[in-house]
């Protein structure tokens, strides 16, 4: 909806806005809970205050519920229906007339969604297990990081309107993949500033690409297909890359007994999606009414 009402030399800056939600809603979460067991004090917290927030939770679908009640399709879709060109069945259309590109666009995002959930889950069980630090250090170190990507999210959008998708993604997928080979050796410093330095040089490069995937995923396929293969790559990105991750580098810490292997294998994986980056046409001219 987003991406459909902005005007083309700033779509992709609209469409890092909305993915702003992701780091914006950890840094939220981390907040309130804070603010709760500051204000109810831990034993009340853990007894049942910590119940409050989902009802918060609960307020905010409701509230956006409304809003989707009252939205209006964007001028392109209605457009294209007007034109006969929507599909009774979109997402069986989409997978049928677009494989490749949904094959290709799910590499592409795999390592970026993997080594955020690196950086957010697996490093805080290797801080506080493996390095004995305070558990407290690892919340705190990934909500100065999410405070950082709600600056590093639209600079990626600017930075694709400006320069193009393409080079973004080639510039930040290879600062990434330098990143994950950094990671664990500066988080067994223990030392506060190259513990953020770690976080920062893995994840908010992450978010620059996070800024602009939005826009490359939506212009990859036609209107009448548009939401419906966005979603199908994002899902499969989320089944391939992210669910798994925690899993896999819990085995691999196991097996090896050194993290090395799991940053060579995310690091890997950066590698391999740069064919998937030059292998995708640029899109930044793209008009949406044409398709």
């Amino acid at each position: 909806m987003a991406l459909e009402h902005a005007p083309v030399r700033r779509r992709a800056l609209v469409g890092s806005l909305v993915n702003l939600g992701s780091p914006l809603g950890q840094v939220l979460v981390s907040v309130v809970l804070l603010a709760m067991t500051a204000l109810l004090g831990a034993e009340a917290f853990l007894a049942w205050g910590r119940r409050l927030p989902f009802f918060l939770g609960c307020a905010l679908a409701v509230g956006g519920y409304f809003v989707r009640r009252r939205m209006d399709e964007s001028p392109v879709f209605e457009n294209a229906a007007a034109r006969g060109g929507t599909s009774a069945s979109p997402v069986r259309t989409v997978f049928r007339s677009h494989p490749r590109v949904i094959v290709r666009l799910t590499f592409l995002r795999v390592p970026n969604i993997a080594c955020s959930y690196l950086v957010t889950t697996c490093s805080l069980e290797y801080l506080h297990g493996a390095l004995g630090l305070p558990s407290g250090t690892g919340f705190a170190l990934v909500l100065v990081t999410n405070l950082l990507g709600v600056a590093a999210i639209p600079l990626g959008g600017w930075l694709a309107d400006r320069f193009g998708r393409k080079p973004v993604l080639y510039s930040f997928a290879a600062l990434s993949l330098v990143g994950t080979l950094v990671y664990f050796p500066l988080l067994d410093t223990k030392s506060w500033p190259l513990m953020l330095l770690a976080n920062a040089v893995a994840l908010v490069s992450d978010y620059v690409e996070f800024g602009v995937l939005a826009v490359l995923f939506a212009e990859r396929f036609p209107t009448p297909l548009r939401f419906s293969g966005h979603a199908a790559v994002y899902t499969l990105t989320n089944m391939v890359g992210g669910s798994p991750t925690p899993l896999v580098a819990a085995l691999l810490l196991s097996v090896t007994g050194s993290p090395w292997s799991i940053a060579l294998l995310l690091a890997a994986a950066y590698a391999v999606s740069l064919v998937p980056i030059h292998r995708t046409p640029e899109t930044r001219d793209r008009e949406f009414g044409a398709s």
